[in-house]
């Protein structure tokens, strides 16, 4: 391992930088150790994760020529052991199956070669900044089967969080990644008028100044990302716009909560990767709740870091005789470990909310199904945290 050009002050910012053996290694280690604030240490790949877990970096750097099997290993280690630890590549012109493993493996940013200095200097000054906010918590709200009422509930999530926030200063985002419907703008009566076409062609367009020029806040002080545009789900870009527009909404916010669609996608299983929490909701009947049990195993299948998996079965109707209509016993052999919830069949009010553009709790906040995703908010979600970077 080799030091170059240390900053003298103990507050200097340590970049560490993968000799992968490319021939421009010490033009990109002479390049960081220029900016003021930040020395940078040259490591073999091979010995990189352990210097990181010797002494936590503010950065990892890889230069390479192409991004291969070797890269990618060292990458997903890092990912897995370290969630928020920035990871930017410096590499030639990449294939697209290559820059979707670099957005799977949540990397910060992708600089092409010829580098120039000024984007080297903005991406680890963006990410510094970044990594000294609060973390954000991202909590994924999946429908089992179209019609089970996952968009209602991630509404109503939002809204409760952004109701009951510890500090004032903190936000709660709403993304909504149906993009052939745009079903949470509409609910809202929010329809988002900017168009995406010129984002999709180029997605790497998306950052912090876009992020607050597209997004809408709702009188009840929650940010709304939803937008009704179907040629962009069938475009070649749309994985890497999605992968980029969470990653920096997520920066914005302390709070994010995500709708997605029931249908496969191909960045679907991606997201539901990375995210703190997921919250499958389905129906009180028998092929929603298969549906349900399918996604628990789909989702059991994925190489996710941490986060929680829980079931709600919305519209449960009871009776004062005879409970749910479903056995809670039945439930549990048939969900194992996988805790499951129920959500209230409170027609009147979200048909109402529905049809006016408003909120369930704005229709009735003395609601049954309010009370309900208070209560799961409060006794399921609110607990996991993410602790900051230190």
């Amino acid at each position: 391992m080799r030091v170059l050009d240390p900053a003298s002050s103990l507050t200097a910012r340590r970049v560490l930088l993968a000799d992968t053996g490319s021939a421009d290694c010490d033009d990109i280690a002479r390049m960081i150790g220029d900016i003021a604030g930040f020395s940078v240490e040259v490591v073999a790949l091979d010995r990189l994760a352990e210097s990181v877990r010797h002494q936590l970096p503010a950065a990892v750097v890889f230069e390479m020529n192409d991004l291969t099997t070797r890269e990618i290993d060292v990458i997903e280690e890092l990912r897995a052991s370290f969630d928020h630890l920035p990871l930017i590549v410096i590499s030639n012109a990449l294939v697209p199956s290559q820059v979707r493993n670099m957005l799977r493996l949540a990397v910060q940013d992708w600089l092409v070669k010829p580098l120039a200095r000024a984007d080297l200097v903005d991406t680890l000054m963006r990410d510094f900044h970044r990594k000294s906010r609060t973390v954000s918590r991202v909590h994924a709200v999946v429908s089992a089967v179209a019609g089970a009422g996952a968009t209602t509930v991630a509404l109503s999530l939002a809204d409760v969080i952004a109701r009951t926030l510890d500090d004032p200063q903190e936000s709660v985002a709403l993304v909504d990644l149906d993009f052939s419907l745009g079903a949470c703008g509409y609910l809202l009566n929010m329809p988002n008028g900017f168009l995406l076409d010129s984002v999709i062609m180029d997605p790497r367009r998306i950052d912090v100044e876009l992020i607050k020029l597209i997004q809408q806040r709702h009188s009840r002080g929650f940010y709304v990302y939803s937008f009704a545009n179907r040629d962009l789900v069938t475009h070649v870009n749309f994985y890497e716009l999605v992968m980029r527009f969470l990653e920096d909404i997520s920066a914005q916010h302390e709070h994010t909560i995500i709708d997605i669609p029931y249908h496969e996608t191909e960045w679907r299983r991606d997201v539901l990767t990375a995210v703190d929490s997921i919250t499958i909701v389905a129906e009180m009947n028998l092929p929603a709740i298969k549906h349900a049990l399918d996604l628990v195993k789909t989702i059991s299948g994925l190489k996710r870091r941490s986060g929680t998996v829980r079931v709600l079965l919305n519209k449960d109707q009871t009776s004062l005789f005879n409970g749910h209509r479903i056995d809670p016993a039945t439930l549990k052999d048939l969900f194992g470990s996988t805790p499951f919830d129920f959500l209230p069949n409170d027609t009147a009010v979200i048909t109402e909310a529905m049809d006016r553009g408003l909120l369930p709790a704005e229709v009735s906040p003395s609601s049954r199904f309010v009370h309900a995703v208070q209560r799961y908010w409060q006794d399921n979600l609110r607990v996991v945290l993410r602790p900051k970077d230190g």
